[in-house]
């Protein structure tokens, strides 16, 4: 399915005079200066909008058994097995939800505000790209450009963690460079990234918690019971830092260890090239080799 899209500038123009205007002209800009400053592939993707009033334009859904924090995969030719499943009608992505469930799987479904093709179709900017603020644009833009760049068949978990480092240490040279930052904005996106390292540290801790009670030999009905009580207390533990509710399962810790944006193996070879884009595209492509997904 292809989405109906309107050129940028057309789109620009037919929006009143405002953010969300104000936002899609600066798509070209972080474009360019992903491909400028961060050695992105230059494409002719995220040049056209796609409006919709959805919480997201993608609707992806991610299992896990119940009993192991292993992530359930789908194959597809060309980028073969992927820890999701994207559907473009979120009723999709439910009757999914219901079949996985019913087959005893933890689900966790969520809602993209982007998505790539790897260059297959033009991939557009979307409404919901818009609604967070430039920072957010620009991580979300450069986070899919970096999946044009390197995106290893087979390796899920790594193209996102690596698309997601991207995205954050590229908004952040790009905020910075072009002196987009309001003192409001800074203090505002300083709060949120302190606010995420809290979260991280928080499941990280359990994630070693999780892995030893599912290696106890134990009744499926005892485990059924340690894990919810296990669960019932990060739950806690996240409305205390954040004030929030929020359910966990086992796919829902996945997909929250996926999407970091530190993964350490990927933090050091930035370490090591000393935030040298060039220089760090190469070792991670060594990376790649040393662990044989060529």
């Amino acid at each position: 399915m292809r989405l109906n899209q309107t050129p940028l500038v057309e789109a620009a123009a037919n929006l009143p005079v405002g953010t969300e205007r104000d936002l899609l002209l600066q798509v070209p800009k972080i474009k360019a200066f992903g491909v400028q400053r961060l050695g992105l592939k230059k494409t002719n993707n995220f040049e056209g909008y796609y409006q919709t009033d959805q919480k997201g334009v993608t609707f992806v859904v991610t299992a896990a058994p119940k009993n192991r924090l292993e992530s359930y995969q789908w194959w597809f030719p060309v980028i073969g097995s992927v820890p999701y499943k994207g559907f473009f009608n979120p009723l999709d992505a439910q009757a999914l939800q219901n079949e996985l469930e019913q087959a005893g799987l933890d689900v966790w479904i969520f809602a993209a505000p982007a998505y790539s093709t790897l260059g297959w179709f033009k991939d557009p900017v979307t409404s919901p790209m818009l609604r967070s603020g430039l920072f957010d644009l620009a991580d979300t833009l450069l986070h899919e450009m970096a999946h044009e760049r390197l995106y290893i068949k087979g390796q899920g978990d790594f193209n996102e963690q690596l698309a997601s480092f991207v995205g954050q240490k590229g908004a952040i040279a790009f905020m910075t460079e072009a002196g987009l930052w309001t003192p409001s904005e800074k203090a505002a996106w300083a709060e949120r990234q302190r606010l995420g390292k809290a979260v991280r540290t928080l499941v990280e801790a359990y994630l070693p918690r999780f892995e030893a009670l599912y290696k106890t030999p134990q009744s499926e009905a005892l485990l059924a019971k340690a894990r919810e009580v296990l669960f019932a207390q990060l739950e806690n533990e996240w409305l205390g830092l954040t004030g929030q509710k929020t359910h966990f399962n086992n796919a829902r810790l996945l997909q929250f260890q996926r999407y970091q944006e530190e993964d350490p193996r990927i933090l050091a070879l930035w370490n090591q090239t000393q935030g040298d884009w060039p220089r760090f595209w190469s070792q991670v492509e060594t990376l790649v080799k040393t662990e044989g997904w060529d």
